[in-house]
């Protein structure tokens, strides 16, 4: 019984020294974060020394640099060094004492002395580097992964620990130089991905990626077959809009192994979706060379005539050239086989006789074609059928545009297209004024299962219950609404016209973000694309606040795509991450952000 006694004794003595330890150990802790680092110090003091505590060691020591007393710091290295000669971790702290009292040579000559002791032991090199690195020498951790290098007589060892610590401390410099080192040794896809990756995430201008480019070439021009540099070097290029640079470095490597044809479409896919529709063309056109047998044939056929399409939509273009890009499309249309793409391609047609050509005749011609087409999907059958109520809408039969839009809704069980087609007509009882009738059928789509959906009935129904209170906001709205269809039919200048009227006439004060919001997209639509940047810029300072906010951030994001800053439209897609998680926009804008970062999408 009285040992039973003394063991409980024991115990509860234990317990309790262990308690008393851990309050100690948090006072301190509360005492140095709130900046009373002599208080803290005096209780580490007395933790390190009941039985040279190795747990409480580091914090001692650091609170011993901070609070000057470098004789005591000293000793306890010192000290330490003598009992455990093997460790780096004291002859380190050593070094730091010595730095902090002014004496930068003797903590140079220990540390030097360090280096030379290394042994050709891979582990203890890594021992010593993570002792610098833990004591922020990161300049000596390099040094000791490089002086390793030449003990073990391996220039490939510690690759990925200079790339983290050339990483860490934002060295660009060496980070390209290590990269470009280990993908000479390794061409390695994941690797390149991850190069591309890091310098993504440090790189803050162009003169950063020109290092990069330079440095890549002349690597490529000391060796006749390097892959996975080319390819970065193409993802380089990209970075900085060099869009032909980038496609002449794929062409030339995919001529050599023949693999990139997938990589070639893809940078004509990117110039695309950034409208420089001019240096897409030639990605598609390369693929297409390949013959009909080759792969991605078809789909690169289809965006040379995309291509063609949009600079022609751009362009002051002859009659001549537009019959010749009809008769180029019928020609395709005829011998491809995939349903599909003949579809696409017919509604592409279709949309540039509507709104290039205003032939709405013959572009209902050219999507009734496509609707008769055999083994047509359901999907694509319901986009051409709201494509024709959306030209119906431009030769002004609201009323034939109406019955389209509501059949498409009655004949489908899909619950997206069925809600698309209500929008759309919900939209043009707001473009005829019909507030009331429109603000009842938005009610429903605000909870629409597509989410851009429901955003767009809300951002409409806000902006007709927010400007329908007085008699001048509803004047100021019907002018808006006017100006906005036309910008859906693409009738540029008379939009133009009717917001400048309004505006002369006083009654669009309630609607100045709204109207800043409207004319962006205008600029946009013209491709008057710098002049939709500096609309946008406005919209984002003006109003951050405002229904337009995450908007007109996200279509600056795109704008600045187009103009080629990609480093601009990176910051946008970014803020829109940071400072708009609530925002619909923010999955896309994640998809940009990570496309422009060039990692593989889909």
């Amino acid at each position: 019984m009285r040992r039973l006694c003394l063991c409980l004794t024991l115990l509860i003595l234990s317990l309790s020294a262990i308690s008393q330890q851990e309050a100690d150990e948090r006072r301190a802790r509360d005492f140095s974060a709130n900046g009373a680092y002599d208080k803290a110090l005096e209780i580490y003091q007395k933790l390190y020394n009941k039985g040279a505590n190795p747990e409480y060691y580091d914090p001692y020591i650091s609170l011993l640099l901070q609070a000057k007393k470098f004789n005591e710091a000293r000793e306890l290295t010192s000290a330490l060094m003598a009992t455990d000669p093997e460790s780096p971790v004291y002859p380190v702290d050593l070094g730091r004492v010595y730095q902090q009292q002014g004496f930068s040579e003797r903590t140079d000559s220990l540390y030097k002395s360090l280096f030379r002791k290394l042994p050709k032991d891979e582990f203890r090199i890594r021992e010593v580097a993570a002792a610098f690195y833990r004591a922020n020498a990161y300049d000596y951790a390099v040094t000791t992964f490089t002086y390793g290098r030449k003990i073990l007589g391996n220039d490939q060892a510690f690759a990925f620990d200079l790339l983290a610590l050339y990483r860490y401390k934002k060295d660009r410099l060496m980070l390209i130089s290590e990269y470009i080192h280990v993908l000479t040794f390794n061409a390695d896809e994941t690797i390149r991905r991850q190069a591309e990756n890091s310098f993504f995430a440090l790189f803050e201008s162009d003169e950063h990626y020109g290092l990069l480019e330079e440095a890549l070439r002349k690597a490529i021009k000391k060796r006749a077959l390097q892959p996975e540099l080319t390819k970065l070097l193409a993802w380089t290029c990209l970075q900085q809009g060099k869009y032909e640079d980038a496609l002449n470095l794929l062409i030339g490597l995919d001529k050599k192994t023949g693999s990139d044809a997938k990589s070639i479409f893809t940078i004509g896919t990117t110039a695309f979706e950034r409208n420089a529709f001019k240096e897409a063309l030639p990605a598609f056109e390369y693929i297409a060379a390949k013959g009909s047998s080759a792969p991605l044939y078809d789909a690169a056929k289809a965006r040379i005539l995309f291509c063609k399409t949009e600079i022609l939509s751009l362009a002051n273009s002859t009659q001549e050239e537009s019959d010749r890009l009809t008769q180029e499309y019928r020609d395709f249309i005829n011998v491809t086989e995939d349903v599909e793409i003949k579809a696409v391609s017919l509604s592409k047609l279709a949309s540039f006789h509507a709104y290039k050509l205003r032939g709405s005749t013959e572009a209902e011609k050219i999507l009734q074609q496509a609707l008769a087409l055999p083994g047509l999907s359901l999907e694509m059958k319901n986009n051409i059928k709201l494509q024709l109520g959306d030209f119906s809408v431009l030769t002004g039969d609201i009323w034939e545009a109406t019955l389209i839009y509501s059949q498409v809704e009655k004949d489908t069980e899909e619950a997206s297209v069925k809600q698309e087609a209500r929008f759309r007509n919900a939209r043009l009882s707001y473009f005829r004024g019909d507030f009331i009738w429109a603000q009842a059928q938005l009610n429903d789509l605000k909870v629409a299962t597509d989410q851009m959906l429901a955003n767009d009935a809300l951002n409409l129904s806000l902006l007709i219950s927010e400007h329908t209170q007085s008699k001048m906001d509803t004047l100021a709205l019907q002018a808006y609404a006017r100006a906005d269809m036309m910008v859906l039919t693409k009738r540029f200048e008379r939009a133009f016209a009717i917001l400048d009227s309004a505006e002369s006439a006083g009654i669009g004060g309630s609607l100045a973000d709204d109207m800043l919001m409207l004319r962006a997209r205008i600029h946009l639509g013209m491709a008057d694309y710098a002049r939709a940047a500096e609309v946008l810029e406005r919209i984002t300072e003006r109003y951050p606040l405002g229904i337009w906010a995450d908007d007109a951030l996200f279509l600056l994001g795109y704008t600045y795509e187009t103009l080629k800053d990609i480093h601009k439209a990176r910051a946008c897609y970014e803020k829109i991450i940071i400072n708009y998680p609530g925002s619909l926009f923010i999955s896309e804008a994640r998809i940009r952000f990570r496309s422009l970062r060039g990692d593989p999408l889909g």
